[in-house]
């Protein structure tokens, strides 16, 4: 039989709230789902201590590279502006 210590270290929820971790730190889940990862955090010491470390760790990286995105293709943008002003210029 597992002790209160043990069974808090293996709850089903904490695995759950694992893998979908990145995407609530980055505000991709759906407000219900954001919403219940945010409650077991708040309730579980040991995943609110994992997901300060991403949270930190995402921090640190954007201040090293800010921008980590490719350069835009000149094509692709050239294509995009004259697609707009053939849209503001039609009638």
């Amino acid at each position: 039989m597992m002790t209160g210590w043990m069974q808090r270290l293996f709850r089903p929820e904490c695995h759950r709230v694992q893998q979908v971790m990145d995407a609530w730190l980055d505000g991709e889940l759906p407000v219900d789902q954001a919403h219940r990862v945010a409650a077991h955090l708040a309730d579980c010491e040991r995943c609110g201590i994992e997901a300060d470390t991403y949270r930190r760790v995402k921090a640190s990286l954007a201040a090293l590279a800010p921008d980590l995105r490719p350069p835009a293709d000149p094509d692709a943008l050239d294509r995009l502006r004259r697609f707009a002003e053939d849209l503001t210029t039609s009638e």
